[in-house]
Protein backbone atom coordinates (compact mmCIF):
# COMPACT_ATOMS: atom_id res chain seq x y z
CA UNK A 1 0.00 0.00 0.00
CA UNK A 2 1.07 3.53 -0.71
CA UNK A 3 -0.43 6.82 0.34
CA UNK A 4 -0.09 10.32 -1.00
CA UNK A 5 -1.54 13.76 -0.33
CA UNK A 6 -1.98 15.85 -3.45
CA UNK A 7 -1.89 19.64 -3.36
CA UNK A 8 -5.09 21.42 -4.35
CA UNK A 9 -5.17 21.70 -8.14
CA UNK A 10 -6.59 25.21 -7.98
CA UNK A 11 -7.94 27.96 -5.74
CA UNK A 12 -10.86 26.92 -3.56
CA UNK A 13 -10.21 23.18 -4.02
CA UNK A 14 -9.13 20.86 -1.19
CA UNK A 15 -6.10 18.64 -0.73
CA UNK A 16 -6.71 15.04 -1.75
CA UNK A 17 -5.46 12.06 0.28
CA UNK A 18 -5.27 8.80 -1.66
CA UNK A 19 -4.36 5.25 -0.61
CA UNK A 20 -3.42 2.82 -3.38
CA UNK A 21 -2.96 -0.94 -3.23
CA UNK A 22 -1.47 -2.68 -6.27
CA UNK A 23 -2.30 0.35 -8.41
CA UNK A 24 -5.96 0.45 -7.34
CA UNK A 25 -7.49 3.31 -5.34
CA UNK A 26 -8.55 1.91 -1.95
CA UNK A 27 -9.52 5.23 -0.36
CA UNK A 28 -9.67 8.81 -1.62
CA UNK A 29 -10.80 11.67 0.58
CA UNK A 30 -10.71 15.43 0.38
CA UNK A 31 -8.89 16.85 3.40
CA UNK A 32 -8.25 20.30 4.80
CA UNK A 33 -4.44 20.06 5.00
CA UNK A 34 -1.41 17.88 4.34
CA UNK A 35 -1.34 16.96 8.03
CA UNK A 36 -4.99 15.87 7.94
CA UNK A 37 -4.28 13.81 4.83
CA UNK A 38 -1.26 12.13 6.37
CA UNK A 39 -3.30 11.32 9.48
CA UNK A 40 -6.06 9.78 7.35
CA UNK A 41 -3.52 7.69 5.43
CA UNK A 42 -1.90 6.49 8.68
CA UNK A 43 -5.32 5.44 10.01
CA UNK A 44 -6.13 3.50 6.85
CA UNK A 45 -2.76 1.70 7.04
CA UNK A 46 -3.35 0.89 10.72
CA UNK A 47 -6.90 -0.32 10.15
CA UNK A 48 -5.76 -2.49 7.25
CA UNK A 49 -2.92 -4.02 9.32
CA UNK A 50 -5.33 -4.74 12.19
CA UNK A 51 -7.87 -6.38 9.89
CA UNK A 52 -5.15 -8.47 8.25
CA UNK A 53 -3.78 -9.57 11.65
CA UNK A 54 -7.28 -10.65 12.69
CA UNK A 55 -7.72 -12.66 9.49
CA UNK A 56 -10.54 -10.47 8.23
CA UNK A 57 -8.81 -9.87 4.89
Amino acid sequence: MKGVVYDPPGPGLPYLAVVLNNGEVVVARSVSSVAAGEAMIAKVFSDFADAKAQGKI
